[in-house]
């Protein structure tokens, strides 16, 4: 939590309009990885919305790549499942998913790379194709 206090709501209205403006996203997700885990967090410009999800690598369950319809582009997102019912979502669009997908193979002892989950995600285009990238019982197989 911030020591900022939160802006009123004109000025919540000029961030926004800001952001609009000059073609920024009103929200931003950024995703960190080291050797112990991971931790993801959402901000808005405005400071209204925001939470943060992060878990241990040894307590993921189940890593889950998948392509979102979004009219006129695909979207790739990954669903990590951790601990007791914890859950992020996070798309390719987050700041830090290149460390991460590089991070899963590495820190995820049988979890598939970029180049074995990314083709049966992303092709064919708008088909919605979901890969397991990682689930424990994987591991001895």
């Amino acid at each position: 939590m911030s020591d900022c206090p939160t802006p009123g709501p004109l000025q919540r209205a000029m961030l926004r309009f800001r952001a609009s403006w000059n073609d920024e996203p009103y929200g931003r997700v950024a995703v960190e990885c080291s050797a112990s885990g991971f931790d993801a967090a959402y901000r808005t410009v405005d400071g209204l919305h925001q939470w943060d999800r992060g878990g241990r690598w040894d307590d993921v369950t189940c890593v889950t790549a998948f392509m979102r319809d979004c009219w006129i582009v695909d979207q790739i997102y990954l669903a990590i499942e951790y601990g007791e019912g914890g859950f992020v979502q996070l798309s390719e669009d987050a700041d830090g998913w290149d460390a991460l997908c590089a991070a899963l193979p590495e820190r995820l002892p049988g979890a598939l790379t970029w180049d074995d989950w990314w083709p049966q995600v992303s092709f064919p285009a708008f088909d919605g194709t979901t890969t397991v990238v990682f689930e424990p019982a994987r591991q001895s197989s």
